[in-house]
């Protein structure tokens, strides 16, 4: 009725105009026009107006309802596909113009989607390329060592060639992370045996950074439903934090501790430094890509990307990962695995699709 109105007032308006001629028309020739006439004429050209109105409101109905059905709820591009073909010819030119934008659009975000795989296949390959040589770097540093026993410089190439290692690593897991449901498998894994494998396997970077692990907990059987390897790469990236900012605190007794703990319907692993701490208001923020805060300022290789990676892995796994800490104490960063069998067997269902 509001887009109709100017159209109503015209109409109104004409109904008068067309009455005062005729009753002007009358009296010049001194006659009169019955008021039952006038509301005979009246009644006759409303009950075509409401026809016509009312076949207007009828064919509108539909398209408007949907229309404001998809204003409301529409959240995904597709439900624009839920709008029937409307019955005007206006109508349909912008039902057109619209199915036009939206195919633009979509062609736009498959050509930059095609672009970015592109870039990601580009980046993985550059980075397994890369391995390569860091490889055969840590061979002959290991042979330089055995042949010469002067092991000062090559233990310094070594430490660079683990910041390269370490580099690549962090920048492959990156790339991964946008693609992540085409690249986990949900297992059943041991966590004490998970925690000493890994303990073994990056025993030599502990005796380095002079910081020692201490494996607490470790009596308990604890198995949990999670992908071996987001896994590794979330534990990697807070161990590491640990390592660095503990060796760094000046302390004599530098340790980290892994502890393993069995409650109700989870298990729980806490990860417990005696490092330099996070101040206060650096906590709540240290999830955030690209956030390196106080601490970051104090070594070169903080990137801001490690704890982001490790949390965002951790939330699509269904893990809880959550840190506390106290400047000058230390750091204590706790994964949180539930036992919901049910949400376990719907990933790993997802995974073998």
């Amino acid at each position: 009725m509001r887009d109709w109105f100017p159209f109503l007032l015209i109409y109104i308006l004409s109904h008068v105009l067309f009455i005062l001629v005729v009753q002007l028309d009358l009296y010049v020739h001194r006659k009169s026009l019955e008021t039952s006439t006038i509301l005979y004429g009246i009644s006759l050209s409303g009950f075509l107006l409401l026809l016509l109105l009312g076949q207007v409101y009828w064919k509108r109905r539909r398209f408007i309802r949907q229309l404001e059905h998809y204003v409301a709820a529409g959240t995904e591009l597709t439900d624009s596909f839920a709008i029937q073909e409307p019955p005007y010819h206006e109508q349909r030119l912008l039902l057109e113009a619209l199915t036009s934008m939206r195919q633009q659009y979509m062609d736009s975000m498959q050509k930059k989607e095609a672009k970015e795989q592109q870039q990601v296949i580009f980046l993985n390959q550059w980075i397994h390329q890369m391995k390569t040589p860091v490889s055969v770097i840590e061979l002959l540093v290991q042979k330089g060592i055995a042949d010469t026993g002067d092991a000062e410089l090559l233990k310094q190439i070594r430490e660079e060639n683990e910041r390269i290692l370490q580099g690549l690593d962090l920048a492959l897991q990156l790339a991964r992370l946008e693609r992540f449901e085409k690249d986990y498998k949900i297992e059943n894994l041991d966590l004490r045996e998970f925690v000493r494998a890994f303990i073994n396997e990056h025993k030599r970077l502990f005796i380095q950074h002079g910081v020692y692990p201490r494996l607490q907990g470790a009596e308990q059987e604890s198995v949990i439903q999670t992908d071996r390897k987001w896994l590794t790469a979330a534990l990697w990236q807070i161990v590491g934090n640990a390592l660095k900012y503990t060796s760094i605190s000046g302390k004599q007794q530098k340790y980290i501790e892994l502890r393993i703990e069995n409650k109700d319907n989870k298990s729980e692993l806490h990860i417990i430094d005696n490092g330099i701490g996070i101040p206060k208001q650096d906590i709540r923020r240290v999830f955030e890509p690209f956030f390196t805060g106080v601490n970051g300022r104090k070594t070169r290789e903080a990137t801001g990307m490690g704890l982001y990676i490790a949390k965002h892995a951790c939330d699509r796994l269904g893990h809880r990962l959550t840190i506390r800490s106290e400047v000058g104490t230390g750091t204590t960063v706790s994964f949180a695995f539930t036992k919901d069998e049910v949400y376990y067997n719907m990933l790993s269902q997802v995974t073998k699709m």
